[in-house]
């Protein structure tokens, strides 16, 4: 175990890490991870766009729409 958290200090500075997690079994794996670099990854990638965040609070149920382009805006009269 100590040689695990040796090797999590220093491996953010050296290597990008993505992790995805199994949702019904609650465990988490490796979906990619490379080299840090000076090169930029986000170019000639698909542009996304945000269009509904919605945070729930999960002890009270309660929600909170945090971001919303789904629904039209009121026209100003």
């Amino acid at each position: 175990m100590d040689r695990l958290k040796e090797c999590a200090e220093f491996l953010p500075d050296i290597l990008s890490l993505f992790l995805d997690e199994f949702p019904d079994a609650g465990l988490r794996y490796c979906k990619s991870f490379f080299p840090k670099t000076n090169n930029d990854y986000t170019t000639r990638q698909t542009s996304m766009t945000l269009l509904y965040k919605e945070k729930v609070h999960i002890g009270t149920g309660k929600s909170d729409m945090q971001f919303d382009r789904l629904t039209p805006k009121k026209a100003k009269r």
